[in-house]
């Protein structure tokens, strides 16, 4: 009798997997919006594992790091934080492909330092289709709950396969809708994506009474680059102007290339004090940095920055941009290579 009710246990669980696949294949044939993908794999994956927290982590190729996509019960994890392959336990199963469960106090194959505070049972697993690393997720439960067990990894990773196709495909579907919205040279978003931005910043700061800043900054003297080494060093030195902003900014602003060599940055909920300083951060960055290097030149140059603030330095979509662009022209009347703020020219 014993071995019956573990046989009707053990049909159960696979008829309850089962049905998970068969839900996650809807999502995935449903869903357009990446958040609702993501929410309801994962609420399926809970339903059927129980875990008291999970988090959803994506591979950023372009930084060469993992970041968090979702979050659900667990406060402790900085959700602005990138990890680098190796880095922690998520980096570390992202760098050897390996999936991993955990019970305290007991043998695991990760490294002891990555184990030894941990208080909860948890499992990682790699996200992979098509052979390319997508991301991947990460249940604990709590030390008060059944901890996980090898057949609880085994039936994630059955549908961690499922999830990485999933999100596979609706990654192409972005690089699609990408070429829409991106500045080919730079990979930016470009000016028509940006006028979107504003629109929907300027709708939430009306709606719940939030502020944000824009940065509107240009080369100094970019023209001579372009002059005195052609066109086509100029355009792979905008290239990597654009790759200082992205590295430079956090996942929640927007930078566009806006025309030539001006650019525009959007920083939601970033009062003004944070924008100036991320300004002169990226000014510093600029003056120190040696432009085309690998193209065996030594280009130094600088940038001039203006930074203005909604809703306290205009109210409509057109004066908030020109006010960011009145400050930086005034950045450089002044001695270029400055940042200047709205409340700061005089």
């Amino acid at each position: 009798m014993k071995e019956k009710a573990q046989d009707v246990q053990e049909l159960q669980q696979k008829i309850s997997q089962l049905q998970t696949i068969v839900e996650l294949g809807r999502a995935m044939t449903s869903s357009i919006n990446g958040e609702d993908l993501y929410r309801t794999m994962l609420k399926k994956i809970s339903d059927l594992l129980k875990p008291s927290s999970w988090a959803l982590l994506l591979y950023d190729e372009h930084r060469k790091q993992l970041y968090y996509e979702m979050i659900v019960n667990d406060p402790q994890v900085d959700r602005e934080k990138f990890l680098a392959l190796g880095e922690g336990i998520p980096g570390w199963v992202a760098k050897h492909q390996t999936s991993v469960f955990f019970q305290p106090h007991q043998p695991c194959i990760l490294p002891p330092e990555l184990t030894q505070y941990e208080r909860r049972s948890f499992l990682c697993v790699p996200l992979s289709s098509k052979g390319l690393f997508q991301g991947l997720i990460h249940l604990h439960r709590d030390s008060k709950d059944k901890p996980f067990t090898a057949s609880d990894l085994t039936q994630l990773e059955e549908l961690a396969q499922f999830m990485a196709i999933g999100i596979e495909n609706y990654r192409h579907i972005q690089r699609i809708e990408e070429l829409t919205i991106k500045d080919d040279l730079t990979q930016l978003y470009n000016s028509r994506y940006l006028h979107h931005v504003l629109d929907r910043e300027i709708d939430l700061s009306k709606r719940y009474k939030r502020e944000f800043s824009v940065i509107f900054f240009d080369l100094d003297h970019f023209k001579s680059v372009n002059d005195l080494h052609g066109h086509v060093y100029g355009s792979e030195l905008l290239k990597e102007v654009g790759k200082i902003v992205d590295d430079n900014i956090r996942s929640t602003d927007y930078a566009a290339r806006y025309g030539g060599d001006e650019f525009v940055i959007i920083l939601p909920e970033t009062p003004k004090s944070e924008g100036i300083e991320l300004a002169e951060r990226l000014r510093s960055v600029i003056e120190k940095n040696q432009f085309l290097s690998e193209k065996n030149k030594d280009i130094r140059f600088t940038a001039s920055f203006g930074v203005a603030t909604f809703p306290n330095d205009a109210h409509e979509k057109d004066q908030i941009i020109q006010m960011a662009d009145d400050a930086m022209y005034s950045a450089k009347k002044i001695s270029r290579n400055r940042v200047i703020s709205i409340s700061s020219k005089s």
